[in-house]
């Protein structure tokens, strides 16, 4: 006969969302000692050491190689200084140059320059922004929805309730839905 053991269900969680529950969770529990609040969020990872290694590898991986990734992109995609000296149409033709080729070696998300990228990697990029680009149109149409409901109010919540917010929010959205 054999007898099953009981073991925690896996957490399919963002382990972003995880830790930051976690977190949330020591901070409300001590909200004037940030110390204690470390303590306690140092203690909750060495109590059940294999579930918080697991988490911590995947979001420490995942952060690690956005944060390199945005790094990398800030210092390709930064902004060009112009000479201390104007040194002449020679200076301006091999600024020129440069520009171009920092617009062609423009790296995606995936991390594969703009001159090396495939079709595939073009079209998963234009998804990407235009997704974004949706959201941001959708806010921007949502804060000025709030903005024109406002009145004289100085504040939202002085004008509309929390009804009313969601209401706006919707409008928005159905104004940016995808066919």
């Amino acid at each position: 006969m054999t007898t099953a053991t009981a073991t925690r269900p896996a957490d399919l969680r963002d382990p972003g969302t995880i830790l930051g529950e976690l977190a949330k969770t020591v901070v409300a529990e001590h909200p004037d000692n940030p110390d204690e609040a470390e303590a306690q969020m140092r203690y909750h990872f060495r109590k059940d050491r294999q579930r918080w290694t697991d988490v911590l590898v995947s979001w420490a991986a995942g952060e690690l190689v956005r944060r390199e990734r945005l790094r990398s992109r800030a210092s390709i995609a930064g902004v060009m200084r112009a000479p201390a000296t104007d040194r002449g149409l020679r200076s301006l033709g091999s600024d020129f140059k440069r520009e171009i080729e920092r617009i062609a070696q423009w790296p995606l998300s995936s991390g594969v320059s703009v001159i090396k990228a495939t079709r595939k990697d073009l079209a998963e990029e234009e998804a990407t922004y235009r997704a974004q680009g949706r959201t941001m149109m959708v806010r921007a149409d949502w804060f000025a929805l709030l903005q024109a409901k406002m009145g004289a109010a100085e504040t939202v919540g002085e004008a509309m309730d929390a009804d009313t917010i969601y209401e706006l929010h919707q409008e928005a959205e159905k104004r940016w839905e995808q066919d």
